[in-house]
């Protein structure tokens, strides 16, 4: 997904439906999208590799993945049209390309047995504990999360 994210010669308008959809692709051995440079030219290109490696997993996994990248996804294709402007927008963006992968991660050691699994709302107020402690505006969405 990074690749067409990163990608400036392809349009906003082709790139976020394919960043929205990216989650079906996973299950297509025969989609591919040319976009890139060096590493990720390649990997677009065989794109059917990790397709196929994709299918091979166990429904957990692929339950996992299929969730996380939907979700990445969807968030990358709203900071496409959507410039960061504040603080609160960097947060929001970075849940979304950082804070999602290790929310996923959690989800596969949970899938093969090695991790207890977290509530989602108890995993994302963690991260904005952590992040900056002292605000008070995002102590009273700790707050909003636990109420969830």
């Amino acid at each position: 997904m990074e690749a067409i994210e990163d990608d400036t010669s392809v349009a906003t308008d082709v790139k976020v439906p394919i960043l929205e959809d990216f989650y079906r692709h996973i299950y297509n051995r025969d989609w591919h999208f040319m976009c890139g440079t060096k590493n990720y030219k390649i990997l677009m290109d065989q794109f059917h590799l990790v397709s196929t490696a994709f299918l091979e997993l166990e429904r957990g996994y692929q339950e996992a993945i299929e969730d996380i990248t939907k979700r990445m996804g969807s968030g990358m294709a709203k900071f496409i049209c959507k410039e960061v402007e504040t603080v609160d927008d960097y947060d929001e963006y970075c849940h979304y390309v950082a804070g999602l992968l290790g929310l996923g991660l959690s989800k596969l050691f949970h899938a093969c047995g090695s991790e207890r699994k977290k509530k989602q709302s108890v995993f994302r107020v963690e991260n904005v504990v952590k992040q900056n402690p002292t605000s008070s505006e995002k102590e009273e969405g700790v707050e909003a999360g636990l109420n969830k």
